[in-house]
């Protein structure tokens, strides 16, 4: 009697338990066609293509690959590849063309008078400190840079100060006989009016002028010329 009580007992849970799943299921199946009755089916939509629109990040497996390149590092050559041909060297620099600058005679219209040359530094080298004064010497024939330059001069003067100018200019030259050029401007004793728009255009205009072809015993000097105007 016991037995089949029991046994009652445990076919009556089974039906319980089949009866809440198969409920269950139902609502399950219902709740999904009430959401799709509502929202439709939707649009398709599909994960961006990170290829797209252009070349694949991702090498092409049939092109033959570039080992990376290690900074500061060659890449090693094989066994059997020619060395590369050394560069070629680089053709020496030539030395500048000597300067070609006709004398340039004054109009007239300035009484201009040069002095006697003053050497007020020379330098053994570049870089060099100056020498001193008693050791430049002389530099015989130095005043034919002033005698072709006459016209240089006068029309700096003209242009600056017109033709009633008068006083003196303290003219000052720098001959670099080693480089073949000369720079020209005025020192503080010069007295005609417009050093400063003077002195610019004597800078200017001894550009193109080439030292003298005279004896010199150091490559650089500085030589100062009194120059009276009227």
């Amino acid at each position: 009697m016991m037995w089949y009580l029991l046994a009652d007992e445990r076919h009556c849970v089974k039906k319980e338990i089949a009866i809440l799943a198969s409920v269950a299921f139902g609502s399950m199946a219902a709740g999904f066609l009430i959401v799709l009755l509502i929202l439709g089916p939707g649009e398709k939509r599909t994960l961006p293509d990170p290829f797209a629109g252009g070349a694949s990040t991702q090498p092409d497996e049939g092109a033959p690959r570039t080992p990376a390149k290690t900074p500061g590092k060659s890449p090693a050559r094989a066994p059997d590849e020619p060395a590369p041909a050394p560069l070629p060297e680089p053709a020496p620099s030539e030395p500048a063309a000597d300067k070609t600058h006709a004398p340039v005679p004054p109009s007239g219209k300035l009484a201009l008078a040069a002095g006697d040359p003053f050497i007020w530094r020379c330098w053994a080298e570049a870089g060099s400190d100056p020498l001193e004064k008693d050791r430049c010497g002389s530099l015989p024939g130095v005043e034919k840079i002033v005698s072709d330059n006459l016209g240089v001069i006068e029309r700096c003067v003209l242009d600056t100060a017109g033709e009633s100018a008068t006083g003196k200019l303290s003219l000052a030259l720098k001959l670099d006989f080693s480089s073949g050029q000369v720079k020209a401007w005025l020192g503080n004793s010069t007295t005609v009016e417009g050093m400063d728009a003077i002195s610019g255009c004597l800078r200017v205009g001894f550009e193109d002028t080439a030292p003298p072809s005279i004896d010199h015993d150091y490559p650089r000097y500085i030589v100062f010329f009194t120059i009276t105007v009227g």
